[in-house]
């Protein structure tokens, strides 16, 4: 978890559960925000459309 307090602040935020699907998605796609910053917010719904 230390980890997502310093490069992902807002994760925990976002993802009222951490161990979720969703959660799990988003790390495994997106390791970093600023990955999700950079790609958008299209990808990031594409990435969980492509994982359900």
């Amino acid at each position: 978890m230390q980890w997502l307090d310093i490069h992902f602040p807002e994760f925990t935020a976002v993802f009222g559960d951490s161990e979720g699907k969703e959660a799990m998605i988003t790390l495994s796609s997106f390791q970093l925000l600023s990955m999700i910053l950079e790609l958008g917010e299209a990808k990031g719904l594409e990435a969980w459309k492509k994982e359900n």
